[in-house]
């Protein structure tokens, strides 16, 4: 199963399973140790018997995805919403059945005496409505203001909104890949990890030291892809390709926000199947032949994301021979 199907699962199964039981008890800190620990060996390849390398901390894939994670969720704070959930009903609806059970067995505040009065109170933004004296936090701290809404501030002025590593566009096992390329954590790493290895030369082109930045940037074969996908696209192709800005579907001034969208994903489909062709030669012993994996990207980036966009109708050999005006 491929780390998209996992993710899928872990979220869509092994995150709601317990759900009943979160909403009614505090979960023991070892109890929530033990479940994250399955979920995390899962999500890793590993069963109960064994595990496999765990490339990024679970802590960092529970994160969401503007702060760089995988929007995984905690099972600790769900655990606390959930309670959350029940205190709030407990003190907003004193109608109900229940809360005169609780009320009539336990007193009419039923140990909640220190957050008493929070239910009778407005519910209030954090930053735009006015907490104090006669101005909101929005106006009081407006650096803090546009630095909370994900937006990169330099001097007085704001320079560019951050980018995040999610597009709904492609399937999640490219996402993933995309996401532990970025973290440079792939198996091109093993011997930063101590882990021995027969030769840590470039697979593909037998002329440097692997890693992240030479598989995807510098190694001749992956160059030759990516001067075809820019050429195909009608774009320039930068003298020094930078790993860092690789996947961040930079885009001209004539793109649309959709356009923009379109370009990352082929950006992240090509990184894909560049790792894939080098898995490929080395397991399979297989060649690397640059036209043929210019053609998979092409057919899987227009069916991947022809599928996928609700509003728009992609034609095929518009996309074969000129995608950027899809783009416009």
């Amino acid at each position: 199963m491929s780390f998209g199907g996992r993710l899928t699962l872990l979220k869509s199964v092994l995150s709601s399973l317990r759900l009943y039981y979160f909403s009614l008890y505090s979960v023991p800190p070892s109890v929530l140790k033990l479940l994250e620990s399955v979920r995390r060996i899962f999500f890793w390849g590993g069963d109960l018997s064994g595990t496999k390398i765990s490339w990024v901390k679970w802590e960092n894939i529970l994160l969401p995805y503007e702060s760089g994670g995988l929007n995984v969720g905690s099972l600790k704070n769900k655990n606390l919403a959930l309670l959350g959930k029940w205190w709030w009903r407990f003190k907003t609806d004193t109608t109900s059945l229940w809360t005169k059970l609780i009320r009539s067995i336990y007193g009419i505040d039923s140990g909640l005496r220190s957050v008493d009065g929070l239910a009778h109170l407005p519910i209030l933004g954090t930053w735009k409505d006015i907490w104090c004296d006669t101005s909101s936090f929005k106006d009081l701290f407006p650096r803090l203001f546009r630095l909370d809404r994900n937006i990169e501030v330099l001097g007085n002025s704001i320079v560019l909104p951050k980018k995040t590593l999610h597009n709904n566009l492609i399937p999640k096992k490219v996402e993933i890949l995309v996401w532990k390329t970025r973290k440079k954590r792939l198996r091109v790493e093993l011997d930063k990890r101590g882990v021995d290895l027969y030769s840590t030369r470039c697979p593909v082109c037998d002329e440097d030291l692997e890693s992240v930045e030479h598989l995807f940037v510098s190694c001749k074969f992956s160059k030759d892809v990516w001067s075809r996908i820019f050429k195909w696209w009608n774009f320039n192709l930068p003298q020094n390709l930078v790993f860092s800005d690789l996947f961040l579907g930079k885009s001209t001034s004539t793109m649309s926000t959709l356009g923009t969208k379109i370009w990352q994903s082929v950006e992240w489909i090509c990184a894909y199947y560049i790792w894939k062709n080098r898995n490929m030669m080395v397991f399979q012993n297989k060649g690397w032949i640059p036209p043929v994996v210019i053609s998979e990207i092409q057919v899987k980036s227009f069916e991947w994301v022809s599928n996928r966009i609700k509003d728009k109708t992609i034609d095929w050999h518009v996309w074969l021979t000129n995608p950027s005006l899809i783009c416009t």
